[in-house]
């Protein structure tokens, strides 16, 4: 008889939601709803295990960026076919909901440009340092519309 075999783990999943906001009415007027990311080697080693482990080459997430390329690899060091920099890459919100969750929030002032977007991404600065990221289906963004983020990381035992 085999006795079943009880493990213990931490897990970090991470999600993400884009909303296209009208600037005029506040509606909604696109929703990826949660999706979950791809957390890269990078993000794991220097944020998610490094910083606990007060390793000296760890970093924070310091910000989010719109891109329209794909999805990142897990070796991915920058948002393939990320906008430009200044105007659609953003410190984010932090907030530590309960003991489990970490939320990053922005919202991207759309009158830069009239863009397509199809990707986002954590990172630890602008100019790259990739922690985490996805692809959605592809969303027209007008200059009168704004682009909402919720990037949720859920740990769990």
């Amino acid at each position: 008889m085999r006795k079943n075999k009880k493990t213990e783990g931490v897990s970090i999943k991470g999600f993400f939601r884009v909303q296209v906001k009208d600037k005029e009415s506040g509606k909604i007027v696109g929703d990826t709803g949660y999706m979950a990311n791809q957390i890269t080697n990078y993000g794991l080693a220097s944020c998610l295990v490094g910083g606990p482990a007060g390793a000296g080459s760890t970093v924070q997430i310091a910000g989010a960026v719109l891109g329209s390329g794909t999805n990142p690899a897990t070796d991915a060091t920058a948002l393939d076919n990320s906008h430009d920099v200044a105007s659609w890459y953003s410190t984010v919100g932090q907030a530590i909901n309960g003991s489990t969750q970490a939320q990053f929030t922005q919202t991207f002032d759309g009158s830069y440009a009239a863009i397509t977007i199809a990707n986002v991404a954590l990172l630890a600065a602008s100019d790259g340092s990739l922690i985490a990221g996805k692809t959605f289906a592809s969303s027209a963004v007008a200059t009168t519309q704004d682009v909402n983020l919720t990037y949720n990381l859920n740990y769990s035992t």
